[in-house]
């Protein structure tokens, strides 16, 4: 269970061994090796204990031989997360949480908004460029309808003028 920022509290039940060799059980990351800063007795019973680790680096794989090397006891893996917590929090600690929940449902709820305004920014701009954009297509489909008009105008013109040319061609 971490108790603070590096510290790590590990329970053990010992089933047919000697509980006094608690004092030399190791808890290891990297190259450290550490043994229990503290070891307290559970009061129900003789056969368990409470090791306390200071100063441990949370963000490593941690390691836990009891007795220590060569005591022919298996080094297992220690997992910490929320599922291995074995202690209750305490009412700081469950103030604290809610303070931080609380605090991050308002960062939440503040970045909602700006968000919406910015969003609603973007729609009223998209808007706009869009309605500029309708206007300079209708301005443009008008000036090729008036330049249709005025190409077909030519067109009957040369004809005419085509027509005419022959005419005064055939005439002797």
């Amino acid at each position: 269970v971490p108790l603070g920022p590096h510290e790590v509290e590990i329970t053990i039940d010992v089933k047919g061994g000697d509980i006094q060799a608690a004092d030399s059980s190791l808890l290891a990351w990297e190259d450290v090796t550490m043994v229990p800063d503290e070891v307290s007795a559970v009061a129900k019973t003789c056969n368990s204990a409470v090791l306390v680790y200071r100063n441990v680096v949370l963000c490593k794989p941690l390691h836990f031989t009891f007795a220590g090397k060569g005591s022919g006891y298996e080094t297992v893996q220690v997992s910490l997360d929320e599922d291995s917590w074995t202690r209750p929090l305490t009412r700081m600690e469950q103030r604290h949480i809610a303070f931080l929940q609380q605090e991050v449902l308002e960062q939440e709820a503040n970045d909602v908004e700006p968000l919406e305004q910015r969003n609603e920014a973007l729609v009223v701009e998209t808007n706009q460029k869009m309605s500029l954009a309708v206007d300079e297509i209708t301005r443009l489909s008008k000036n090729v309808a008036h330049l249709a008009t005025q190409l077909q105008h030519q067109v009957e013109k040369t004809n005419a003028l085509q027509d005419e040319i022959r005419q005064l061609s055939v005439k002797p």
